[in-house]
């Protein structure tokens, strides 16, 4: 799991940095990743305050027949749910 989510992670930190730091997907990316990493902190320190950064309970048939069927739905499941 783990050799899977680093890969994933480089490759995307590998086509931003031939992006360049001056691209807009670059930049959304990098905004993205800042809100994520305080909401995930926001989890931690204050579990039960607003929104918890958690698959609905409604996707998670639709998550697990994706992983069990591969291809590109079953990959875009890994981040969150690959280690359930």
């Amino acid at each position: 799991m783990w050799v899977t989510d680093f890969l994933s992670g480089l490759g995307l930190f590998s086509l931003l940095a031939w992006l360049g730091p001056d691209d807009l997907a670059t930049r959304f990316a990098a905004r993205l990743a800042r809100v994520m990493a305080l909401w995930t902190v926001k989890d931690i320190r204050l579990p039960n305050w607003g929104p918890a950064m958690a698959a609905p309970l409604a996707t998670h048939g639709w998550m697990h027949r994706a992983m069990e069927r591969g291809g590109l739905a079953g990959i875009c499941t890994v981040p969150c749910s690959g280690a359930i």
